[in-house]
């Protein structure tokens, strides 16, 4: 018979930490065990990839070296010289143009691209 710790076993050997995490929320969760087989699994892997997205964006993060890690675009100042459209930053936020595959330039004088 397979018991959860054999799961739990390989999910490890596999490198699913994101599978295990879940897995174990499952076994102690009782709203878990109405669902089907198809949709306890479906959560599971949907769980590993969710994992394996934050990592790689942590990652990317972290390899990117910003210098102001917790800026943000509700701290962008749109003061009349700076000449910015918010409607179009907010448009680029939403990174629509990826999906289109759409490139961007941005231009201006070196150095202006930080205000404090």
């Amino acid at each position: 018979m397979i018991t959860t710790s054999t799961l739990l076993e390989q999910t490890t050997a596999l490198s699913l930490s994101g599978f295990k995490q879940s897995l174990l929320l499952q076994s102690e969760d009782t709203k878990y065990h109405s669902l089907s087989f198809e949709e306890r699994l479906f959560h599971l892997f949907e769980a590993e990839i969710n994992q394996r997205q934050d990592k790689r964006i942590k990652r990317m993060l972290t390899q990117a070296n910003f210098k102001d890690k917790t800026a943000s675009l509700e701290q962008i100042q749109y003061l009349p010289k700076r000449k910015l459209d918010k409607s179009l930053i907010l448009s680029l936020a939403n990174g629509d143009f990826i999906n289109k595959n759409q490139n961007i330039l941005l231009n201006g004088a070196t150095g202006t691209g930080y205000v404090k």
